[in-house]
């Protein structure tokens, strides 16, 4: 796999397959709890330290996890996962 970023980039440029079943196997997996635990802290703005402390883990962990989220999401950055989080009701629009 790519660098994250670079990949979810290029996954949204390749055409659409015309298939369901390819378009099934390249949906990427859900979300876990603690991925969705940790995109509500970044929606509220906060870093991976912060988050780390707040859920006693380490700050790599969060920075794996916010890769993860990224992936899944197929999105750049911390804000448009944000955004994309929210639109797929993975966390509150509030």
């Amino acid at each position: 796999m790519i660098v994250p970023a670079m990949h979810a980039a290029l996954l949204r440029c390749m055409p659409a397959h015309a298939s369901n079943a390819s378009s099934e196997a390249a949906k990427p997996p859900p979300l876990t709890g603690r991925e969705t635990e940790v995109l509500s802290w970044i929606r509220q703005g906060k870093t991976n330290a912060e988050i780390a402390g707040i859920l006693g883990i380490s700050p790599h962990t969060v920075k794996n996890q916010v890769k993860s989220v990224m992936v899944k999401l197929r999105v750049n950055t911390r804000g448009q996962a944000v955004v994309e989080g929210m639109r797929q009701r993975h966390i509150a629009l509030h």
